[in-house]
């Protein structure tokens, strides 16, 4: 009875009574959830979202080829770029079309030469080593306080 009390006074009726009805919603889920037809479609499903994620995220199959170990000898530049074209041609989600979660960064037709010549000259770069690299924590501390 206190606890009753003192759950009507910290949530107020309206409160309290949407609670007792989440409570009831979660407990009929549970019960519904515990049906063996119910559970098995579930467990189906889940198991065929995980699936489908695994397969964009890690793609498998014919004509992929996985690299799991460093190569004996180095790669020369011809086998680097023909890797890089596959790489390039998998099959993926289109950004292009605006329907992902995430950031794509694109913009200016200048946008991938910045890139590349930021990456050209920092590309070896460690923001651990300030002392070492002091145009790099230069830039880390200016993006930091601009966001």
């Amino acid at each position: 009875m206190r606890g009753s009390f003192y759950l009507m006074r910290g949530y107020g009726p309206i409160g309290t009574v949407l609670l007792a009805y989440t409570w009831l919603r979660q407990a009929a889920y549970r019960l519904l959830m515990r049906l063996p037809g119910i559970r098995s479609k579930v467990d189906k499903e889940v198991a065929a979202a995980i699936t489908d994620i695994e397969a964009k995220l890690a793609p498998q199959g014919p004509g992929v080829t996985r690299y799991l170990t460093l190569p004996k000898e180095p790669w020369t530049s011809e086998q680097l770029n023909a890797e890089l074209g596959e790489l390039a041609r998998m099959k993926r989600t289109r950004w292009e079309d605006g329907k992902v979660s995430g950031a794509v960064y694109h913009g200016e037709e200048g946008l991938l030469a910045i890139q590349a010549k930021a990456m050209e000259v920092f590309g070896v770069a460690n923001p651990i080593h300030p002392d070492i690299f002091p145009g790099v924590r230069k830039m880390e501390a200016e993006i930091v306080a601009m966001v």
